[in-house]
């Protein structure tokens, strides 16, 4: 959180589409996941 106020307070930002975060996970050669706050699968 300490990053993201920083980040915040000098006016950059920084968002990732969920596509692009499975796509980032797939090309380490692992298959994305969506869990709920219990670590149960979502889908």
């Amino acid at each position: 959180m300490i990053e993201k106020n920083i980040v915040s307070q000098d006016g950059t930002t920084f968002c990732m589409t969920v596509p692009d975060l499975h796509h980032l996970i797939k090309d380490l050669g692992y298959e994305p996941h969506q869990r709920d706050n219990w670590y149960r699968l979502v889908n």
